[in-house]
């Protein structure tokens, strides 16, 4: 997202259009047994509250209690409602673009239709697919290690950053990076093995 450039509601929205578009095509090949009530319910819910914990997480710091809450019950209530994840992935995705475009109309200036928010599109597919395996994993491993172990990817994103994307470190930064992903790597192992 950052190499590929715009404003944040560019990246946004952007990456809803991909994720929209992945479960476009995955609703093609697999679709929800049954639309249930409390599957569109709990879809819209989520996918709003994710749209939400976005906006605010590009607003500063102030609102990280907020956005931090919302993107909490992004992850769990698929869960809590007892929604596979291939169900939830259409209308969860339909609910982030609105929810999306809502609130960036909100905001003055911004221009969620420019250039850039369609280059954001593959980051989208990158998110989407992301999205659908921790669904599943919360499915299978509860959603304490299930969406922890999805927060792993921190580790390949920063990695890849410094690999191929030749973000450049101080010695001293990277020393914290390499310290950190260590942290968060005993952090993933030590939650994993609650499961066995």
């Amino acid at each position: 997202m950052t190499k590929i450039g715009g404003k944040p509601s560019n990246q946004q929205m952007g990456m809803v259009m991909g994720a929209l578009l992945f479960a476009i095509v995955v609703f093609i090949f697999k679709r929800p047994e049954e639309w249930t009530p409390n599957l569109i319910i709990s879809c819209i819910l989520c996918g709003l509250i994710w749209s939400f914990g976005q906006l605010d997480m590009k607003k500063g710091v102030i609102t990280l209690l907020m956005s931090s809450a919302a993107l909490v019950c992004y992850a769990v209530i698929p869960r809590v409602a007892g929604i596979s994840g291939w169900d939830a992935l259409f209308p969860q995705a339909i609910a982030m673009f609105a929810g999306t475009i809502f609130l960036y109309k909100l905001e003055k200036g911004s221009h969620i239709w420019s250039k850039k928010s369609f280059q954001n599109i593959l980051t989208g597919f990158a998110f989407a697919i992301a999205n659908l395996t921790m669904m599943l994993s919360n499915e299978r491993n509860g959603v304490a290690v299930g969406y922890t172990l999805s927060q792993m990817n921190v580790i390949v994103a920063t990695i890849g950053g410094l690999l191929i994307l030749r973000e450049t470190k101080t010695r001293l930064e990277l020393k914290y990076v390499l310290g950190g992903l260590l942290l968060v790597a005993c952090g993933g192992i030590a939650i994993g093995l609650t499961k066995l």
